[in-house]
């Protein structure tokens, strides 16, 4: 491989909804959770209209909470993460 080359096999480009999906997917792995108010500045998605309804559920299991601004999964959550993410996929 020449110097320079672009090392890349799989370039993948996400909309908007599918990045926002995915801060959330991501961001709720950490402990501290997802700021969905800065969520909602940067990808222009409202995740309480988009994910609220679905994620009803998990909030009555314990598993997630939804601050007006900080969503956090519960240590119980943690435990189940997927479940709760497969709301978002």
């Amino acid at each position: 491989m020449l110097r320079g080359d672009d090392t890349r096999v799989d370039v993948l480009d996400l909309t908007s909804d599918e990045r926002a999906a995915e801060a959330l997917f991501m961001g709720l792995r950490l402990r501290e959770g997802v700021d969905v108010v800065r969520l909602r500045e940067r990808y222009g998605i409202d995740a309480r209209v988009r994910y609220g309804e679905a994620l009803t559920w998990h909030v009555r299991a314990g598993l997630i909470e939804l601050g007006d601004r900080r969503w956090a999964l519960t240590p119980r959550g943690r435990l189940l993460a997927n479940d709760v993410m497969a709301v978002f996929v």
